[in-house]
């Protein structure tokens, strides 16, 4: 049996989270695009659901703070030259927003009134979105972090880029080593984007 006060925040199912009362909603959100040659596709969605499920933890462990971690939203926002690269997908600020106001709603008719996007893609933005779900839904707050700036990354890398690099690629092999193939990586080059 399972201890009640210390769920998997990643496999809950309906019947562990029913009856005990959440103070935070956390969605993951990433993107679905290649990451060099030696990283899954997911590694946006993977990172940003590994650092919720850790922030949760640490919110309940320290505070008291229960959160649930919803399943990563896997749809980002791709720049041209990106998105020509097979099986990238784009999903434009509209697919993105209805994704956001629906999951905002269901929330909202469930009598949740907080949610944290985790975001691990640095082309998603959810400024412009907030605000207007914020109209929409004056007593719901909403919140988003890029987890991989919440700490300067050149306080802890040598060279940190902006994808697929060592930050990224170091935090794969923190929360997922079996999903790293360093073997198979690239030289890293890229054209930056404009």
């Amino acid at each position: 049996m399972k201890n009640k006060n210390h769920l998997n925040l990643s496999l809950a199912s309906y019947g562990e989270v029913r009856d005990l009362t959440y103070d935070l909603v956390v969605l993951p959100w990433g993107a679905t695009e290649p990451h060099n040659l030696h990283l899954p596709y997911l590694t946006d969605a993977i990172l940003s659901h590994a650092v919720a499920v850790d922030a949760a933890e640490k919110a309940l462990q320290q505070y008291g703070v229960r959160c649930m971690v919803l399943p990563p939203v896997t749809l980002g926002s791709q720049n041209p030259g990106q998105r020509n690269l097979k099986f990238c997908i784009h999903a434009r600020y509209e697919t993105q927003k209805a994704v956001l106001t629906d999951t905002v709603a269901s929330l909202h008719a469930q009598g949740f009134r907080k949610l944290v996007l985790i975001n691990g893609h640095g082309g998603n933005n959810f400024k412009n979105m907030i605000r207007d779900l914020a109209v929409d839904y004056p007593d719901f707050l909403i919140a988003a972090s890029d987890w991989f700036a919440v700490l300067p990354a050149k306080d802890y890398f040598d060279a940190p880029g902006d994808h697929a690099d060592e930050m990224e690629t170091s935090a794969m092999m923190h929360y997922h080593p079996e999903l790293v193939d360093l073997s198979t990586a690239g030289s890293g080059a890229y054209n930056r984007f404009s």
